[in-house]
C-alpha cells in the first residue's frame, strides 16, 4: 500500500512540473522564422501568380553533360534558377525579430513557375531551395539530371555535329490545373547558360533557342555538339591518304616487276584491316551513314581493278605473236605525238635487266605502257573526285559561347 502511494504521488508531482523543468534546445530565431512562415500562409492562395504584371526570370543552366552516340542519349545536369517579385510575401522585419530573409529547401505550398524539359526520357531532381525577402522577393533554384534523346547524323564523321533538340515548356504550374477559375497570366524572360562546355569526346560547339510561332509556352533548345576527332581521324581518316598513294604509286611501276603486285596487295589487305575497324569504331544505328565508307569502297573498286590490270598488262607483255595493226596505229599515234612526254608516263623499256623476260615484244610492251598511263589519269581523277566527295573536313572548329535570351508570354 505505502509502494503504490508512493507511486502516485511521483506521477502526480511529474504531471504539475514537467512542463517547467523541460529544457528547449531549439534556437529562437528558427522558431521566429517558423512563426513567420505560419502569418505568411495565412490567406495565401498557392493557384494564383502574384498578379498580371508578373515578370518572372529563368534562368537553366547546363552544368554538365554527357553524350553517347550508340544509345543516341545526352544525359544533362541542369540548374535552375527563377526569380520573382510576390507583394503577398511581404513582412516588416521589425515586427519579426529583424528577419529580412529567409532561406528554405521546404515549406508551406508556394505558387511557382514551371519552367523544364518536356521531351526527358529520365528525370531526377537532386535539390531545390526557395529563397524569401521582406520585399517579396522570391527565388528558387533547383537541381535536376535529365536524359533527352538526339537523333545522330555520321554523315562526315568523325568530324560530325550533332543536334539535340530539347523543348521546353512554361506552363502554368501543377497547382493551378486544380484550380475552377481560369488563370491569371505572367511573363517569363528566359535566359540559357552553359557552365561546362566539355565532356567526354565531345563539346557544345554552339546552340540556339526559337519560340514556337503556334505556342507561347514552348521553347526549342538546339545544341550542338561537335566531336573531338583527333584521335579518330588518325585511326581511319588518315590511313586513307596512305592507302590512296600506295594504289597510285603502284601505277608507276613495272607490271613485270613483283614488287608492283606485292604493293596493290599490301593495298587491299590495307583497305580490308581498316574497314574493320570502321565497323567497330562507327555507331550503328545512324540512317545516315558516313561519307568515309564510301570512300573506302571506291577505293577497294579501284585497288582490284589495279590487281587485274596488272595481270592483264603483264600478258601482254609476255606475248610473242605479231600484234594486229590496231595495235601498232595506236602506238604509232600516240608515240610520234609531240606530246608523248606527257600523255605516256612512265615508258618501260623493252629488255629492262630487272625482269624475268627479256625478250618482250615492243609493239605490246609500248601498248600496255599506253593502257597504263590511261589509267593513271582514270585513277588519278577518281581519287580527287572521291577526295572532295567522301573524305569528311573538320569545317567548324571550337568556339566559346554566349548566353542568349528570349522573352516569352504565357
Amino acid at each position: 500500500m505505502a509502494l503504490l502511494t508512493y507511486i502516485l504521488i511521483l506521477h502526480l508531482l511529474n504531471v504539475a512540473f514537467s512542463n517547467t523543468c523541460v529544457i528547449k534546445n531549439t534556437p529562437d530565431y528558427i522558431t521566429w522564422e517558423e512563426d513567420l512562415l505560419k502569418e505568411l500562409e495565412t490567406d495565401y492562395d498557392a493557384f494564383y501568380p502574384p498578379g498580371e504584371n508578373t515578370t518572372v526570370n529563368s534562368s537553366f543552366f547546363l552544368e554538365s553533360f554527357s553524350y553517347t552516340d550508340k544509345t543516341e542519349m545526352i544525359t544533362m545536369k541542369t540548374l535552375m534558377v527563377s526569380r520573382w517579385k510576390d507583394e503577398r510575401l511581404k513582412w516588416d522585419p521589425e515586427k519579426h525579430h529583424g528577419i529580412s530573409e529567409v532561406v528554405k529547401s521546404h515549406f508551406f505550398i508556394l505558387w511557382t513557375p514551371y519552367f523544364g524539359i518536356s521531351n526527358t526520357d529520365g528525370y531526377y531532381l537532386d535539390n531545390y531551395k526557395y529563397n524569401l525577402k521582406s520585399n517579396g522577393d522570391v527565388s528558387w533554384q533547383y537541381k535536376t539530371t535529365q536524359e533527352a534523346w538526339c537523333s545522330i547524323k555520321l554523315t562526315n564523321w568523325p568530324y560530325d555535329v550533332q543536334e539535340c533538340n530539347i523543348t521546353l515548356n512554361s506552363m502554368e504550374d501543377s497547382y493551378m490545373s486544380y484550380s475552377i477559375q481560369p488563370s491569371k497570366h505572367y511573363e517569363i524572360n528566359f535566359a540559357f547558360g552553359v557552365l561546362e562546355k566539355k565532356s567526354a569526346g565531345w563539346y557544345i560547339y554552339d546552340y540556339k533557342h526559337v519560340k514556337e510561332n503556334n505556342a507561347t509556352n514552348i521553347v526549342k533548345l538546339t545544341i550542338y555538339l561537335m566531336r573531338e576527332a583527333v584521335g579518330l581521324s588518325a585511326i581511319v581518316v588518315w590511313p586513307a591518304f596512305v592507302l590512296t598513294v600506295l594504289s597510285v604509286v603502284s601505277l608507276c611501276l613495272d607490271v613485270r616487276r613483283k614488287v608492283r603486285l606485292a604493293i596493290i596487295c599490301l593495298s587491299v589487305f590495307g583497305h580490308y584491316y581498316f574497314l574493320s575497324e570502321l565497323a567497330y569504331d562507327i555507331p550503328k544505328q545512324s540512317n545516315f551513314p558516313p561519307t568515309l565508307l564510301l570512300y573506302y569502297r571506291g577505293s577497294v573498286v579501284l585497288s582490284i581493278i589495279n590487281v587485274l590490270l596488272t595481270f592483264s598488262l603483264d600478258i601482254i607483255c609476255k606475248l610473242k605473236s605479231t600484234p594486229h595493226n590496231y595495235v601498232k596505229l595506236i602506238n604509232d599515234f600516240v608515240y610520234d605525238n609531240k606530246y608523248r612526254t606527257y600523255l605516256v608516263f612512265p615508258r618501260w623499256d623493252v629488255d629492262d635487266a630487272t625482269v624475268d623476260s627479256k625478250s618482250s615484244s615492243e609493239d605490246w610492251v609500248k601498248f600496255a605502257n599506253i593502257v597504263n598511263s590511261i589509267f593513271i589519269f582514270i585513277v588519278v581523277f577518281a581519287y580527287i573526285g572521291l577526295y572532295s566527295t567522301n573524305i569528311p573536313k573538320q569545317t567548324i572548329y571550337h568556339t566559346g559561347v554566349d548566353n542568349k535570351y528570349l522573352i516569352l508570354i504565357v
